[in-house]
Parts: structure tokens; C-alpha cells; sequence
């Protein structure tokens, strides 16, 4: 004669299923967990009209749609503009080598010396740097344009000083400009989400971030 299992209790049933509940929103926790946490929002960049390297104008809503990485350089600077200018070289050939470089991703040097650099003497400094100009642009404008964007959008300080040395030229310089080493990641939207420090870059967080974007 066939035993009848028996039937299992209805509190049994209750642990049973609540067990399985609390499972499943563990996992989903640990799930999310280990999910990158979302960048954060910084504000919103500057709107801007400015001049490239070749003469031509470039307006902030021009970019829109891309990802961009934006440095602050001058040309004469001795110091901490050639360790930001090589960290945007370096970048410029790891999203090459990443393939994201068709992904929609610009990178921006914008001068804070705009008296003495021109499109044509920005030409001449990015093409020692080896610059794409389709991926790479380096801007200029009037002191009050570039002043607007850098220190009133981007809330990046820039002052002239005076020169203490010669110029990375070999010329004497009649001033320096102080300002900022940081490079900052915008997205698609306009949306600042990330500032670096242009002088000792972490690459590996900055192109994380910067793929993050491109999902």
C-alpha cells in the first residue's frame, strides 16, 4: 500500500516562500552593489562661441551629442600646461586603441592666454603634441570670451602673473597666467560629470567614466 506524502504544513509554506524572497533581494542587493554608482551631476557647462586652430568658429552647442574631455592650456606655459597637454595626448591614443574614438568622444583644449595665442600659434603647439584636430580641438578667443567661459563657466581661475622665467618658447615672456591643471568630463547633455587632476591623471577612472557616458 502507497504511502500519501504528507501535505506540508502552511507555515512551512510561508518560510519557504519568504525564504526565497529574502534569497533574491540578497542577490539583487549584491547585484546592485557591485553596479559602478552613477556619475555625479556638476552642473551644466558653459554656452560659448570661440575660434580653432584653423580660424574657425566653434560653438558649445556644436558638441552636444559628444562626450568631451576639456583642458585648460597656454602655449608659453612652463610648467603644469605640457603635463596637461601630454595627459590629453595620452587619452587622444588610448580611445583610439580603444575603438571609442568613433564613439562620439572630443576632446577640448581651450587657451587661457588668448592675447598671445592665436588660432595659427595653437595650430603650431598642437601639431607638436600630435594632435587629430577631427577628435581634438584647441580654442581661443577675446579675453572676454575666453574669460567668460573658462572662469565664469567652467569656475576655473586663470590670472596673469608676472613672468618669472622665460618663456617654453625661449622668448621672454612679459607674463604668466596662473590657473587650474583640472580636466573635466561632460556628456552628451552638456552635464559636467567628472573634474581630474590634468598633472597626474588617472587614466583607468577618467576612461571609465568617460565609457560609462557612451553606454
Amino acid at each position: 500500500m502507497v504511502k500519501q506524502a504528507r501535505p506540508i504544513p502552511l507555515i512551512l509554506k510561508i518560510g519557504i516562500v519568504l525564504a526565497l524572497l529574502l534569497m533574491g533581494g540578497a542577490a539583487g542587493g549584491i547585484w546592485y552593489l557591485g553596479r559602478p554608482a552613477p556619475l555625479p551631476d556638476l552642473g551644466t557647462a558653459p554656452t560659448y562661441q570661440l575660434t580653432n586652430q584653423d580660424g574657425q568658429t566653434v560653438k558649445s552647442t556644436d558638441l552636444l551629442g559628444k562626450v568631451q574631455v576639456v583642458g585648460f592650456i597656454w602655449t608659453n606655459c612652463p610648467d603644469i600646461c605640457p603635463l596637461v597637454t601630454t595627459e590629453m595626448k595620452t587619452l587622444q591614443v588610448a580611445l583610439e586603441s580603444k575603438g571609442l574614438a568613433e564613439k562620439g568622444v572630443q576632446l577640448v583644449s581651450i587657451s587661457v592666454d588668448p592675447e598671445r595665442d592665436t588660432p595659427a600659434v595653437l595650430k603650431e603647439y598642437a601639431k607638436g603634441y600630435g594632435a587629430a584636430f577631427a577628435r581634438w580641438q584647441f580654442l581661443t578667443g577675446t579675453l572676454d570670451e575666453v574669460r567668460g567661459t573658462v572662469v565664469t563657466g567652467f569656475h576655473i581661475p586663470m590670472e596673469k602673473a608676472p613672468a618669472g622665467d622665460h618663456s617654453a618658447h625661449g622668448g621672454a615672456a612679459d607674463y604668466n597666467v596662473s590657473h587650474s591643471g583640472k580636466i573635466g568630463l561632460v556628456d552628451r547633455a552638456g552635464v559636467i560629470r567628472g573634474w581630474y587632476d590634468g598633472t597626474a591623471l588617472d587614466r583607468d577612472r577618467l576612461l571609465a567614466d568617460l565609457s560609462s557616458l557612451l553606454r
